[in-house]
């Protein structure tokens, strides 16, 4: 059973290897051509605010700024208000997801974790119902 960092750490690496994914994708193809109706650089732009939004959960880990002195990557958070609503989008799906590894007896919450992850999960929910 894992715990909430080491999840989080997992979700980090899966990330990582959708940014690299599409990375090669545009380098094959180009970023200026299109898939499925959009810019093909809309994918890669995607996958890298997915990847923002899992380090700025990583980034409240009590032990990141205890072990930096700082946040892991503060300086970098975007304020674009789309790229922080599609990166608290993420957050909300990633909580939603963890809340079915902890069903599942994959993932071990205390209790301030727990709290944080339904309250996002549920977000997720409203806006899947939403749509």
């Amino acid at each position: 059973m894992q715990n909430w960092e080491q999840y989080l750490l997992g979700k980090l690496a899966e990330e990582s290897s959708e940014v690299s994914k599409e990375a090669i994708k545009e380098q094959q193809f180009g970023m200026s051509g299109e898939w499925k109706g959009k810019p093909a650089a809309h994918y890669l732009q995607q996958e890298l605010i997915d990847q923002l939004a899992i380090l700025r959960m990583i980034n409240t880990l009590p032990g990141v700024k205890a072990s930096l002195g700082t946040e892991l990557f503060d300086p970098l958070i975007p304020t674009i208000p789309w790229v922080v609503e599609a990166m608290e989008r993420k957050v909300d799906k990633v909580c939603f997801y963890a809340l079915h590894s902890r069903k599942e007896g994959r993932l071990l919450l205390n209790d301030v974790e727990l709290e944080f992850v339904n309250k996002r999960a549920h977000r997720w929910e409203v806006y899947l119902a939403m749509q």
